[in-house]
Protein backbone atom coordinates (compact mmCIF):
# COMPACT_ATOMS: atom_id res chain seq x y z
CA UNK A 1 0.00 0.00 0.00
CA UNK A 2 2.89 2.32 0.84
CA UNK A 3 4.35 1.77 -2.68
CA UNK A 4 1.02 2.68 -4.30
CA UNK A 5 0.85 5.85 -2.23
CA UNK A 6 4.42 6.83 -3.20
CA UNK A 7 3.66 6.11 -6.85
CA UNK A 8 0.57 8.33 -6.60
CA UNK A 9 2.61 11.15 -5.02
CA UNK A 10 5.30 10.95 -7.70
CA UNK A 11 2.62 11.10 -10.43
CA UNK A 12 0.88 14.01 -8.69
CA UNK A 13 4.07 16.09 -8.58
CA UNK A 14 5.31 15.15 -12.07
CA UNK A 15 1.97 15.78 -13.83
CA UNK A 16 2.31 19.62 -13.96
CA UNK A 17 5.79 19.37 -15.54
CA UNK A 18 4.55 16.79 -18.04
CA UNK A 19 1.54 18.99 -18.90
CA UNK A 20 3.80 22.01 -19.42
CA UNK A 21 6.04 19.98 -21.74
CA UNK A 22 3.00 18.76 -23.66
CA UNK A 23 1.72 22.36 -24.06
CA UNK A 24 5.16 23.47 -25.24
CA UNK A 25 5.27 20.61 -27.77
CA UNK A 26 1.86 21.60 -29.19
CA UNK A 27 2.81 25.30 -29.34
CA UNK A 28 6.13 24.43 -30.99
CA UNK A 29 4.35 22.39 -33.68
CA UNK A 30 2.41 25.55 -34.59
CA UNK A 31 5.54 27.69 -35.04
CA UNK A 32 6.61 28.66 -38.56
CA UNK A 33 9.03 26.12 -40.06
CA UNK A 34 11.85 28.68 -40.08
CA UNK A 35 11.58 29.03 -36.28
CA UNK A 36 11.49 25.27 -35.74
CA UNK A 37 14.60 24.85 -37.91
CA UNK A 38 16.52 27.42 -35.85
CA UNK A 39 15.69 25.63 -32.59
CA UNK A 40 16.62 22.22 -34.03
CA UNK A 41 19.94 23.65 -35.27
CA UNK A 42 21.08 23.89 -31.63
CA UNK A 43 20.96 20.14 -31.02
CA UNK A 44 19.40 16.84 -31.99
CA UNK A 45 18.53 16.46 -28.31
CA UNK A 46 15.94 19.21 -27.67
CA UNK A 47 13.63 19.20 -24.63
CA UNK A 48 11.05 21.97 -24.99
CA UNK A 49 10.09 23.86 -21.85
CA UNK A 50 8.02 26.85 -22.97
CA UNK A 51 6.90 28.58 -26.15
CA UNK A 52 5.42 32.10 -26.11
CA UNK A 53 4.30 34.56 -28.75
CA UNK A 54 4.77 38.36 -28.61
CA UNK A 55 4.33 41.24 -31.00
CA UNK A 56 7.38 43.55 -30.88
CA UNK A 57 7.86 46.59 -33.09
CA UNK A 58 5.24 45.34 -35.52
CA UNK A 59 6.90 41.91 -35.88
CA UNK A 60 5.80 38.49 -34.65
CA UNK A 61 8.40 37.21 -32.18
CA UNK A 62 8.46 33.73 -30.69
CA UNK A 63 10.25 33.03 -27.43
CA UNK A 64 11.30 29.40 -27.14
CA UNK A 65 12.84 27.96 -23.96
CA UNK A 66 14.42 24.53 -24.22
CA UNK A 67 17.27 22.30 -23.14
CA UNK A 68 19.85 21.67 -25.86
CA UNK A 69 21.97 18.69 -24.80
CA UNK A 70 20.95 19.55 -21.22
CA UNK A 71 21.94 23.25 -21.51
CA UNK A 72 19.11 25.71 -20.72
CA UNK A 73 18.62 27.91 -23.79
CA UNK A 74 16.18 30.70 -24.66
CA UNK A 75 15.70 32.08 -28.17
CA UNK A 76 13.68 34.99 -29.47
CA UNK A 77 12.99 34.42 -33.17
CA UNK A 78 10.92 36.34 -35.73
CA UNK A 79 8.39 34.41 -37.83
CA UNK A 80 10.83 34.36 -40.78
CA UNK A 81 13.60 32.76 -38.69
CA UNK A 82 15.62 35.87 -37.77
CA UNK A 83 17.25 35.44 -34.35
CA UNK A 84 16.64 38.47 -32.13
CA UNK A 85 18.17 37.19 -28.89
CA UNK A 86 19.95 34.11 -27.57
CA UNK A 87 20.39 33.33 -23.89
CA UNK A 88 22.28 30.24 -22.68
CA UNK A 89 23.52 29.04 -19.33
CA UNK A 90 27.30 28.59 -19.45
CA UNK A 91 29.44 26.40 -17.22
CA UNK A 92 32.26 28.19 -15.39
CA UNK A 93 34.87 25.86 -16.88
CA UNK A 94 33.72 26.82 -20.41
CA UNK A 95 34.42 30.53 -19.90
CA UNK A 96 37.39 32.25 -21.57
CA UNK A 97 40.38 32.40 -19.23
CA UNK A 98 40.37 36.23 -19.08
CA UNK A 99 36.74 36.20 -17.91
CA UNK A 100 37.45 33.58 -15.25
CA UNK A 101 40.19 35.84 -13.88
CA UNK A 102 37.88 38.86 -13.88
CA UNK A 103 35.14 37.10 -11.91
CA UNK A 104 35.56 37.16 -8.13
CA UNK A 105 34.66 33.50 -7.66
CA UNK A 106 36.38 30.14 -7.38
CA UNK A 107 35.03 26.66 -8.15
CA UNK A 108 36.13 25.77 -4.59
CA UNK A 109 33.85 28.49 -3.22
CA UNK A 110 30.69 27.52 -1.34
CA UNK A 111 28.82 30.34 -3.12
CA UNK A 112 26.64 29.34 -6.06
CA UNK A 113 27.15 31.02 -9.41
CA UNK A 114 24.91 31.30 -12.47
CA UNK A 115 26.48 32.45 -15.73
CA UNK A 116 24.26 33.38 -18.64
CA UNK A 117 25.59 34.25 -22.09
CA UNK A 118 23.26 36.69 -23.83
CA UNK A 119 23.53 37.71 -27.44
CA UNK A 120 21.42 40.41 -29.00
CA UNK A 121 21.66 40.70 -32.73
CA UNK A 122 22.55 44.31 -33.56
CA UNK A 123 23.06 45.71 -37.05
CA UNK A 124 25.35 48.70 -37.45
CA UNK A 125 24.56 50.79 -40.51
CA UNK A 126 27.04 53.24 -41.95
CA UNK A 127 26.12 55.07 -45.15
CA UNK A 128 28.94 56.26 -47.37
CA UNK A 129 29.30 60.04 -47.28
CA UNK A 130 27.49 60.32 -43.93
CA UNK A 131 29.25 60.76 -40.64
CA UNK A 132 28.72 58.13 -37.95
CA UNK A 133 26.60 55.02 -37.90
CA UNK A 134 23.27 53.85 -36.53
CA UNK A 135 22.52 50.61 -34.70
CA UNK A 136 19.30 48.62 -35.05
CA UNK A 137 18.03 45.41 -33.55
CA UNK A 138 16.69 42.61 -35.74
CA UNK A 139 13.19 44.10 -35.51
CA UNK A 140 14.33 47.41 -37.02
CA UNK A 141 14.22 49.34 -33.75
CA UNK A 142 17.02 51.91 -33.55
CA UNK A 143 19.40 51.07 -30.72
CA UNK A 144 21.86 53.93 -30.93
CA UNK A 145 23.54 56.55 -33.06
CA UNK A 146 27.11 57.73 -33.25
CA UNK A 147 28.27 60.97 -34.77
CA UNK A 148 31.66 59.37 -35.38
CA UNK A 149 32.53 57.03 -38.21
CA UNK A 150 33.38 53.41 -37.39
CA UNK A 151 36.97 54.05 -38.42
CA UNK A 152 37.24 56.99 -36.01
CA UNK A 153 35.91 54.83 -33.17
CA UNK A 154 38.35 52.04 -34.03
CA UNK A 155 41.23 54.56 -33.95
CA UNK A 156 40.10 55.71 -30.46
CA UNK A 157 40.18 52.09 -29.24
CA UNK A 158 43.83 51.64 -30.34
Amino acid sequence: MKNVFLLFLSFLFSAPAFAQNERAERAFAELPEACQAIVHSYSDDIVLQEVEFEREGGADVYEVEFLADGVPTELEITSDGEIVKVEQIVRYEDLPEALKQAIDWSPDSKRRIKITKTTRIIYEVQIEGQRGHQSYNALGKQRGHSGHSREEEDEKDD
